[in-house]
Order: C-alpha cells, then structure tokens, then sequence
C-alpha cells in the first residue's frame, strides 16, 4: 500500500527538484542582469566651504544630471571633510523637484541609492551644510529622512553640534555618479514566474490528492510518518507558494510604497503564507488522522520558571552553534550575514512587531508543530514525538542562523507538552521567549550601538549590560537545572516501540518526512542565495 502511496511523493520530489532548480537559475541570470551597469556620469571635486559664526557659506552646493531616456538606474553622492564643522544633507531631485534619494553625514564615500525606474529628464545633486539642529530638522523632515521626530531627535543629540567649530574654512570632496542598468528593462517577471508558479501548484495538487485519497486509519508508525509527512510537505509548499504570489503582486504595487512599508509587507506576508493559509491547510487535512492527547498534568510556577531558564540555556547553546556556522556560510556567499528575523524585529513597529511575532507566531508554530504533530504520533512513543517535533521546527526556518536553537527548544517544548498535556505552556515559553528578544533585547541593542562610544556610562548602556548579566545567570541557572532533572528528561517508551535507532531510520527513512526535508534543505539554500 505504501508504495503505491509513495509514487505521488516521489513525482512531487521531482516537481520540486525541477521547481527550485528552475528558480535559482532564474534568480541567478536575474543577478547577472540587474547587477550589470553603465556608468553614465562620474565627477568628483573640491569645494572650500566657510563657517562664520556658525553658518555655511555656501549654504548649498549643486551639481545636474540629463537623464535621456526613461530606465532603471541609481545615484552616488559622496562626501568627504577631514574636521567639519557642519553635517552634510545629500538628496537628488527628480525634473519635478521631488526627492529620488536623501542621506546625512559627515563623511560617505561608495555608497549608491537603490536601483530604480526613473523617467527621463534632469535630476539634481543637493549637498546641504547644516550647522545647526534647526537646519537639520528643516532638512531632515522636508526630506522625510525619519520617520518620527523621536528618532531625529536622538540622532541630534548623537550628532553634538554644539561641538562644531563656529567659524573656519573646510575644504570638502565631493563626488557625484549616475549608473544605469539596461537589462532591467529585458526581464518580463511575468514570464518566468507563471510557469515555475504551474510546477509548484501541479507538486503541491499532487500532494493534496495524495493525502485525500486514503481514508483508513494508520495504525503502524511508518504509515502514520507517511500520512503526516505528506500533510507537513503540503504545508511547507503552501507557505512558499502564497509568498511567491503575494511577491508577485508587490512587484506591480508602487515601488515607493513598497519601499517604505517592504518591512509590514513581509511581516504581514508571514500572517497569511503561515498563520492563514498554512495552517489552516494543515489543520484540515490533519482533521481525520486519529489523535491522542497526552494526559493532563498541572505545571506549577515552580517548574514554569524553570522551564523558562532551560529554555534559554538551549537558546545560547544554539547561538553558540549556528553563529559560526551561519556567517560562514554567509562569507562564502558575499551576503548579509544579519538574520533575516533581526532585520525585520529591527525595522518593524511595536504595535504590529508584538501581534506578528510575540503573539501569533508563538501560538500557531506551536499549534503546527507540537499540537498537530505530537496528538497524532503520541500513541508510537515519546523519542519520535520530541525528535520530529524539533527537527522540524528547526528545518522550518529555513536558516543556520536559527536552526539549531530553534530544533533544540522544539525538542524541550515538545517534551513540556507531552508530559503536560496542556499547549498553553509551551506557548507561554515561546511568547516569553520571543518578547523578550524582539521587545527588550533587540531594542536595547541597537540604542546601545548609538551612545556606547560617546558615553559609555549612558543609562541605555548600564540597563542593556544589566539585562545582559540577567540573561547569562540565567541560561547558567537553566544548565544547573538541566543537569539536576537530567532523569526526569528520560524518555518514555510504549509497548511494542522499536529502538530508537531504528525509530530515527524509520523516521527520516520515510520518503514523505525526505521531502519535507528536501523542502526545507531548498530554503536554506535560498536564504543563502545572493539576492539582486
């Protein structure tokens, strides 16, 4: 029976094959061809600007540019002063005087402005001399530089002008490039993402079909691995495939909007591909597997603590583990090595930052991968539950960044569940988890990179090593316990339960668990792959 169940895994392991190959070579010719440029305009000269009592003369320094024809391209604005006694504001101006590009700084030199269609016409390079806080806040909001007066608030308070020298002569650098990219306008997105959209939804109906076609109730485990392996895979391509289609939509939205607000887009985008569509996928297709929950037991606040300090001791060991591992790996790709999850905590706003990833993605990843999976594998015994539990949780996330942490604490909320019963726990230790990293840790971090070498004593620094020693006590105190409860961490076995060697093989030897597995091995190879 299993083999003939198998032929619809084994033809969606080769749709997917097909599927990611097509997908890397056409982001890889897509590299080639946005990446390859013409430089179009190059100049660089010096200016000498005179302070007199604390204003710039000239306040403003120009420089144009005639676009020819309409196109992709980006702006270099650079600057260089050895003792200023000013900040500079660069921004370019479209023909209708509105902004295409602003910054400040003291001193930048090989950066460029995002690639970007732009019509044809003249475009102007503005280098504005701000002496004063009052300049800079006319400056920085005419240009939208922040977006709220809190932060331009602090970065006046970073920048100190009250320690700029009133008066003297600075001889500034300055520089000015335009880049076009012509084979921006060649790629049609329409044209290679329609047909790899076809073989994603031909693997992911095979998939679904397969699950819907067998209505007997599973009573060996390598039936039961089927059945779920089947389910989980057709959860990962739903994900994937609700991205690919809300990305394609982005693509035709105005590229401005999708630039300010491209953090809530992905946040949101993590709301319907997971929380909606994924789950709700899999909570159905899950409907008719028999299910065991485990029996309730209370967990007194007590044990919660506890639970809590081991929690974050499996965090730091696998810090400690994918670190390395992860910017390794990011070194060998010429890419960022900043955690995708980082950047979006670091760019997104409280209010939506606390809904998508203190609260829901807390209770829904638990639900997906402890509830779901751990009802309908109870009965086979603990060792399959809590390794499939974490594995798969760890491969979920599709990073090195997070893979080992995150397996690591799925196996323990996995065993928190089963001898507990009650899903609440576990979700209460992601939340904490995930609150306290995306609303505390983070945050802190960041405004401590801000004032650490101008005060090192600032109250942002004192609290942010104070939250930092609380943390190591307790990631110590959590492996103290660890050690202690190591014999009530035992394992429990059922009748009739294979050893767990041969647990593993029967396992990851299920070719329905391999290609959710071969799913997860395909993020991972995207989210190293350089982006254009």
């Amino acid at each position: 029976m299993l083999r003939k169940k198998n032929f619809a895994v084994f033809a969606a392991a080769l749709l997917i094959i097909l599927f990611f190959s097509l997908y890397f070579y056409r982001q890889s010719e897509i590299n080639q061809k946005i990446n390859t440029n013409e430089i179009l305009l190059s100049k660089s000269w010096t200016e000498d600007i005179t302070v007199t009592n604390g204003i710039a003369d000239p306040p403003v320094v120009s420089e144009s540019y005639e676009i020819s024809e309409e196109g992709f391209y980006s702006f270099g604005m650079d600057i260089s002063v050895a003792e200023p006694g000013f900040i500079t504001g660069c921004v370019v101006l479209d023909p209708e005087g509105n902004d295409v590009y602003a910054y400040t700084a003291f001193s930048c030199t090989g950066m460029d402005s995002q690639r970007r269609q732009l019509d044809a016409g003249e475009y102007t390079f503005e280098y504005h001399f701000l002496t004063t806080p009052e300049d800079y806040i006319l400056f920085t909001d005419e240009h939208a530089i922040y977006s709220n007066a809190a932060l331009r608030d602090q970065a006046i308070t970073r920048i100190g002008f009250e320690n700029f020298s009133k008066n003297g002569t600075r001889n500034v650098s300055l520089a000015v490039s335009v880049k076009n990219f012509p084979f921006c306008n060649t790629i049609n997105e329409s044209a290679v993402t329609l047909p790899l959209l076809v073989i994603l939804v031909l693997s992911f109906t095979l998939l679904i079909a397969s699950a819907l076609q067998n209505n007997e109730t599973s009573e060996s485990l390598k039936e039961r691995l089927h059945e779920l392996g089947i389910r989980y895979s057709a959860f990962g391509l739903t994900v994937f495939l609700v991205s690919m289609i809300f990305n394609f939509i982005i693509l035709r939205c105005d590229s401005d909007f999708v630039s300010t607000h491209i953090t809530s887009l992905n946040l949101l985008l993590i709301i319907l591909s997971v929380d909606i569509a994924g789950f709700s996928l899999l909570f159905w297709l899950t409907r008719k597997i028999p299910a065991e929950n485990p029996a309730h037991k209370k967990l007194g606040i007590g044990r919660f603590l506890a639970c809590i300090a081991i929690t974050y001791t499996l965090l730091g060991i696998g810090i400690v583990l994918g670190t390395p591992l992860h910017n390794f790996i990011c070194r060998l790709t010429s890419i960022d090595s900043t955690p995708a999850v980082g950047t979006l905590i670091q760019d997104s706003g409280l209010p939506l930052r606390i809904l998508t990833v203190c609260i829901l993605a807390p209770i829904f990843e638990e639900l997906i991968f402890r509830k779901l999976l751990i009802d309908r594998l109870n009965k086979h015994g603990e060792f399959v539950c809590v390794l499939l539990s974490g594995l798969m949780f760890g491969l979920y996330h599709g990073n090195f960044s997070q893979f080992f942490y995150t397996a690591l604490m799925g196996m323990f909320w996995a065993l928190v569940y089963l001898r507990t019963g009650k899903l609440r726990y576990s979700i209460g230790l992601h939340m904490i988890l995930n609150t306290s990293t995306s609303v505390i840790t983070t945050p802190l971090a960041l405004k401590c990179m801000d004032v650490v070498y101008e005060n090192p004593y600032a109250p942002v620094v004192i609290l942010y090593s104070a939250w930092l020693i609380f943390l190591i006590v307790l990631m110590i105190a959590g492996f103290i316990l660890m050690l202690v409860n190591r014999k009530k961490a035992h394992l429990r076995t059922v009748p009739g339960e294979e050893s767990r060697f041969k647990t593993f093989l029967s396992a990851f030897g299920t070719p329905s668990i391999l290609l959710f597995v071969l799913y997860c091995v395909c993020t991972f190879v995207l989210s190293y792959f350089p982006a254009g």
